[in-house]
């Protein structure tokens, strides 16, 4: 499963695409957006765009603790 790396790399880059992901781990397209998919469902990533293709991601959550923000959607 892929989900662990991915929430690695989020820490490094809360705005990503899954191309770039699969760049980053060396993870094929697929088994990246399964990783991902994980994340998305868990409400932790928001897809950014809307888009189809070359759809970006970003882990709201993570930038909104990073700027001392309380989470969206925390208790």
């Amino acid at each position: 499963m892929t989900a662990a790396p991915v929430l690695h790399e989020l820490f490094g880059n809360p705005v990503f695409s899954i191309a770039r992901f699969s760049a980053a781990t060396g993870h094929s397209y697929p088994t990246a957006s399964k990783g991902i998919e994980f994340w998305q469902r868990a409400g932790f990533v928001l897809e950014a765009i809307g888009q189809r293709r070359h759809r970006l991601f970003v882990a709201q959550r993570l930038m909104d603790l990073m700027m001392g923000r309380s989470p969206v959607g925390a208790p």
